[in-house]
């Protein structure tokens, strides 16, 4: 690749996480999406989930970029921290977060899932919460990897929830 285009895909390689991301709730949607055309709510829950993976990977793989700052830098990689600084990715973890959790409180008002969710979703976002205000605090490596384990744990429990919640109603 020439130098002038590796400059101008290099300005957009620190948002890669955001396009991954979309690109993984289209492949979801686009799947759930016609499999189950019929069903007008189970359509709803597809498109809010795909919107929920969205929003949180971003969330979610910040804190690993944080993490691991110093090893991106010396590989090359553009990514948040290093282009943009820990601030800046700092605050980007929390507006995905925040986004993330609408959106779960969006699942539960329209869908016919029940407390079982609701109460994984309020309980591991309050944990994942906590972990990213600790990441603002403390500002280290293992704070950000605390925050990233956080994340996982949110978004695994959550969505075997919704199954247990789907089989039980």
């Amino acid at each position: 690749m020439d130098s002038e285009k590796d400059s101008q895909v290099r300005q957009f390689k620190w948002h890669i996480i955001v396009i991954a991301a979309t690109l993984a709730a289209v492949a979801f949607l686009a799947l759930f999406t016609k499999t189950f055309d019929e069903f007008e709510t189970v359509r709803q829950l597809v498109w809010l989930l795909g919107g929920l993976i969205f929003l949180w990977t971003p969330a979610h793989f910040y804190n690993l970029a944080l993490a691991y700052k110093e090893d991106y830098a010396r590989g090359g990689f553009p990514m948040m921290p290093v282009v943009r600084g820990n601030a800046v990715t700092r605050k980007h973890i929390t507006l995905y977060f925040a986004a993330t959790l609408s959106t779960a409180v969006v699942l539960t008002a329209i869908t016919d899932l029940g407390p079982l969710y609701a109460l994984a979703s309020v309980g591991l976002g309050a944990i994942f919460l906590w972990a990213i205000v600790r990441l603002h605090w403390e500002r280290t490596e293992s704070a950000a990897m605390r925050a990233f384990h956080a994340s996982n744990a949110y978004l695994g429990i959550v969505l075997v929830t919704i199954v247990v919640d789907a089989m039980v109603v």
